[in-house]
């Protein structure tokens, strides 16, 4: 017993030390559908023949398995010209190579004017602001079937880019400009499945992001959270007592 309250503490705590949504933009659960649930209204339009499939939990219908060559969830309105960001989710691949972006900003083809994370063959993963790329290359090659998430992050002030994968920073750099192109935008690329897509408008640090990949299965949730209040009700009665 004791150990299971250790833990729920831990959970607990370590949930709300961390703010994972403010600055939050957009955040599409995709659990079947498209809706933005973080409040701003940036509802996707969905198209083509991608399907929804088992999360990383093995949710049903609660993650997008892309099967489509162009994004088929895309829209307008994410506005982050001249600002700082992160751009997180987790993705599965089915297969390698995959060489294109499985979520841009901006849809300039000009220096700057457009912002992507791309997942290129079986090693690479990019933060590119348009040919201004941080590329990290895995050692060993990131494997197929398996969930990872990514997390990149600008910092306008000082222009750094970070690149985390399951929580852990694997490569930064100062980048020569920032973003400043339109508010287009669009997710989802062939063989790729992606979950919990978030779009901020600030740089989140290494414990954010590390928060991100510790939020529990949803149904779970309710259970930390249930235990945790039972917990502190034992603890108001002997302190009664």
């Amino acid at each position: 017993m004791k150990k299971f309250i250790t833990t729920i503490l831990f959970v607990a705590s370590t949930l709300s030390a961390q703010d994972i949504t403010t600055g939050l933009v957009a955040h599409f659960e995709l659990n079947g559908n498209v809706l933005d649930s973080s409040g701003n209204g940036h509802h996707g339009s969905f198209a083509g023949s991608s399907t929804y499939v088992a999360d990383r939990f093995n949710v049903a219908s609660s993650a997008l398995s892309c099967t489509d060559m162009f994004p088929p969830v895309t829209g307008t309105g994410i506005n982050l010209t001249g600002s700082s960001m992160t751009i997180a989710f987790w993705y599965l691949k089915a297969f390698d190579p995959i060489d294109t972006w499985a979520l841009g900003i901006g849809s300039e083809s000009a220096s700057g004017k457009s912002t992507a994370i791309a997942i290129d063959y079986p090693n690479d993963v990019r933060f590119s602001f348009f040919y201004n790329d941080l590329d990290y290359t895995a050692a060993p090659p990131q494997a197929t079937s398996i969930w990872y998430h990514i997390a990149a992050t600008y910092e306008a002030v000082a222009g750094v880019r970070r690149i985390y994968i399951d929580g852990y920073e694997v490569i930064s750099g100062v980048a020569p400009e920032g973003f400043s192109g339109n508010s287009d935008w669009g997710f989802g690329m062939n063989g790729l499945t992606m979950d919990d897509v978030r779009i901020y408008n600030r740089s989140l640090s290494s414990g954010e992001v590390s928060a991100l990949i510790t939020i529990p299965e949803p149904s779970s949730s309710t259970s930390i959270i249930g235990a945790f209040s039972l917990f502190l009700s034992i603890k108001r009665r002997k302190r009664v007592k």
